[in-house]
């Protein structure tokens, strides 16, 4: 995993750090860098969030922007990434939240309309 190696480097702490931050002995956490190991899916998301990547980037896909993706909606995408798990649920029912306020002003503006028809406007 090369890009795993380049983020140990990044993280300027010692492979034993990083390690021991991520709950794994060092001897597991070494195999993973030299790839002698491979991961299961649930590391590979706790290493993304600890290193604070996608679990695309840590596996070696290059990180792609759509060219319809705005700068806005890829700084979110980018800090989505980096949530700990638990803020999932936090997030998640502000945005269920946001779109259930944004469907009630739909909503309201075709009320507004239909209104304004009925009286022949």
């Amino acid at each position: 995993m090369e890009k795993l190696k380049e983020l140990q480097k990044k993280s300027n702490k010692t492979i034993q750090e990083n390690a021991q931050n991520l709950g794994l002995p060092f001897s597991t956490y070494n195999n993973y860098l030299v790839g002698t190991r491979e991961p299961k899916i649930e590391l590979l998301i706790k290493m993304a969030n600890y290193f604070g990547c996608s679990v695309d980037e840590l596996v070696g896909n290059e990180k792609k922007t759509s060219s319809t993706t705005s700068p806005t909606k890829q700084r979110a995408l980018d800090i989505f990434n980096q949530l700990a798990d638990n803020d999932y649920l936090v997030l998640i029912g502000y945005m269920e939240h946001l779109l259930l306020e944004k469907e009630q002003k739909r909503k309201q503006r075709i009320n507004t309309i239909i209104e304004d028809i009925n009286r022949g406007k």
